[in-house]
């Protein structure tokens, strides 16, 4: 018996599979099935090589067993899946920190926009946007250092008005030594109000946003 693709043989779990169409992959069943008809269909004056017969078999070992770890390595992950849903549960009512550029403005009080810098910049801009995505204001932070930064807004746009109260989202980039603009990662802070699942995904509800559960960053208390 000869197959001429090894990946019609074994179907494995990280592997080039989804681009292998599946009417070329071969089961263990399929496998079983040919060396059960070549050993039908043999030559009985010149019968298959003993050497020959145990590669096959060994193949078909091989492929069984593989085709088992891959069973369990699915299980494993839909266990892990089922683990972090239920963790994440319980942050429900936690004050956390998330990476968000969303925010609500309230009354006529600052707001404390956070952002981080992980490396060496010439300068910093804060825009901020209203809930229809148009640009009101923008900051331009003296302090460029490493670290995590806050910058205050006081509510106004560029032309000194005071905006409404709701619902804003602010971008923070900077440019490096070499002149080229670079995103930097704004924070914000809140109580979790609830867990959305959305597939695989697990979102919380923080600010009335829902954010990924892989943007959290910390969880206070």
């Amino acid at each position: 018996m000869r197959v001429s693709n090894d990946q019609r043989l074994f179907r494995m779990s990280g592997s080039n599979e989804d681009q292998i169409p599946s009417n070329q992959i071969m089961s263990k069943d399929d496998f079983l099935r040919l060396l059960v008809t070549q050993l039908s269909y043999q030559d009985p004056l010149s019968p298959v090589d003993n050497q020959e017969f145990i590669a096959q078999t060994a193949q078909f070992s091989a492929l069984e067993q593989m085709q088992n770890l891959n069973e369990s390595f699915k299980s494993l992950m839909q266990i892990e899946r089922q683990i972090n849903k239920a963790i994440s549960l319980g942050f429900v009512g936690k004050q956390v920190e998330v990476e968000s550029g969303f925010f609500e403005l309230k009354g006529d009080g600052p707001v404390e926009l956070k952002y981080q810098i992980g490396r060496d910049l010439k300068g910093i801009t804060v825009k901020i946007f209203n809930d229809d995505g148009n640009l009101i204001r923008t900051l331009e932070p003296k302090d460029i250092s490493r670290g995590e930064h806050a910058v205050l807004w006081d509510g106004r746009d560029d032309k000194g008005e005071k905006v409404e109260s709701g619902r804003y989202r602010y971008e923070v980039t900077g440019v490096d030594e070499a002149g080229k603009e670079v995103s930097l990662t704004p924070t914000s802070s809140g109580k979790v109000d609830g867990i959305s699942f959305k597939g695989d995904k697990v979102y919380l509800m923080v600010n009335g946003d829902l954010i990924p559960q892989s943007s959290l960053i910390s969880i206070e208390g």
